[in-house]
C-alpha cells in the first residue's frame, strides 16, 4: 500500500492536466491580443536576454521556451524569472555539454 504514497515534492497528474487545460484556454483567448515579438519589453532585450548564443536554432529554442515558461505562468509578458528558467533549461546545459562541461 505504501507504493501509493505520495512524497511531499510529487504533483498528482490531474493537477497537471488541470493546469495545462487552463493555459490552453488562455492562450486561445488572448490568441489575437499579441504577437509573440510584442510581449517583450525592452529591458528583456537589452538588459536580461544573453547577447550571444552558439547558433540561431539556440537562440530560437531558448525563446520558444521562454514563451512557454510565461505562458505556464498564465503571464501576458515576459518578466526576468521567465528568462532565467528557461535559459537553465534550455542553454545552460547545452552550453556546458558543447563546451565539453
Amino acid at each position: 500500500a505504501s507504493f501509493f504514497k505520495k512524497s511531499p515534492n510529487e504533483v498528482a497528474g490531474t493537477i497537471i492536466l488541470s493546469h495545462l487545460e487552463k493555459v490552453r484556454v488562455w492562450k486561445a483567448e488572448r490568441a489575437l491580443a499579441k504577437s509573440p515579438t510584442e510581449r517583450w519589453s525592452e529591458f528583456i532585450k537589452k538588459q536580461i536576454w544573453p547577447s550571444e548564443f552558439s547558433s540561431i536554432r539556440r537562440h530560437n529554442a531558448a525563446v520558444k521556451v521562454t514563451l512557454t515558461v510565461a505562458d505556464l505562468d498564465l503571464s501576458e509578458q515576459i518578466r526576468p524569472e521567465h528568462v532565467e528558467e528557461a535559459l537553465a533549461l534550455a542553454h545552460y546545459p547545452f552550453e556546458r555539454m558543447n563546451r565539453g562541461f
